[in-house]
């Protein structure tokens, strides 16, 4: 897997890790106030993160050191910031980082003071028309998410996100994200990108073009978010060796299945793309219907598929 790719796979990564929204909605005070409060959060301690998918469920525990807008993995190896990742073997960072208010297909609903791990909490629900998309709860002193699940098309529950153990007074804050002696590699924002400005309801917010050429646009709605890559001709992706498939619209694509998010890759006009992202299966499918197309296999790969299977 590419480097620059795999890192900035992370920002879209951490953001589902994190649980919050990618950014407040002006026309919702409560849940505006809720975000704030948690993006401003300090606290450590473990969650558990799992995403279920078409029957399988990908599980990770994660040790979790959240100060500002810094959220750091494991033992401080892997730090996110608003658009900079510093990761084990080098740091990637983007310029002019952007945020997205909530979609209009959304609402909100304050479920009430609730109870969680022993502590003061406030639950939020968020609803699409009628379905229930998001149940979100929040600790009480601090502001930090401790419980989020995300909901599907028909109801279920495709992603768990939830603090196993809390301390609001950590030893060790990592405030400056750049106290490192990474190397940082460094996306341009691009003026005019090629993907559109929206795409199933999600809004582009940033694009950007990687010294290697690798061009990266990140959409969200408030709620979930995705970025695509895009590189020129074919690509080797090493993580999507043992990776499934997704099918939308009558068309295949290689999808890998995280604890946190999911990857699907797939080749269109000579053009690598990969979609990272933390929304959900029916939103998965609308965004990739509205993409460029895989391309169709080739004659003797259709015959050999007819033979064999």
């Amino acid at each position: 897997m590419n480097r620059r790719l795999s890192a900035l796979g992370t920002i879209t990564a951490v953001a589902a890790l994190i649980a919050v929204t990618a950014g407040p909605a002006a026309a919702i005070d409560t849940l505006e106030d809720y975000l704030a409060e948690a993006e401003s959060a300090e606290y450590a301690g473990r969650r558990i993160v799992m995403t279920s998918w078409d029957g399988d469920a990908e599980v990770g525990i994660y040790d979790v050191t959240h100060a500002g807008d810094v959220t750091v993995i494991g033992d401080g190896q892997t730090r996110v910031s608003s658009g900079k990742v510093a990761a084990e073997d080098g740091g990637v960072a983007v310029l002019g980082w952007s945020q997205s208010g909530l979609a209009d297909r959304y609402s909100v609903v304050e479920v009430g003071a609730v109870e969680r791990i022993g502590r003061d909490a406030s639950a939020i629900d968020v609803f699409e028309g009628s379905l229930l998309r998001a149940s979100i709860t929040f600790d009480e002193a601090t502001g930090a998410p401790l419980v989020t699940q995300m909901y599907d098309a028909d109801g279920g529950l495709f992603r768990y996100s939830a603090m196993l153990d809390f301390d609001d007074r950590p030893n060790v804050v990592y405030r400056d994200i750049t106290s490192t002696d990474r190397e940082y590699d460094v996306m341009v924002p691009v003026a005019d990108p090629k993907l559109p400005a929206e795409l199933a309801g999600y809004q582009r917010t940033d694009a950007y073009r990687g010294a290697d050429d690798w061009m990266h646009t990140f959409y969200s709605d408030g709620l979930f978010s995705f970025s695509i890559f895009e590189a020129g001709g074919a690509v080797t992706l090493n993580e999507f060796a043992d990776a499934g498939t997704f099918e939308a619209d009558n068309r295949t694509y290689s999808l890998l299945v995280r604890p946190t998010e999911v990857w699907v890759t797939w080749r269109a006009g000579g053009t690598t793309m990969v979609l990272v992202g933390d929304l959900p299966p029916d939103h998965l499918a609308e965004v990739l219907t509205e993409l460029p197309a895989p391309d169709k296999p080739g004659f003797l790969r259709r015959l050999w598929r007819g033979i064999f299977g």
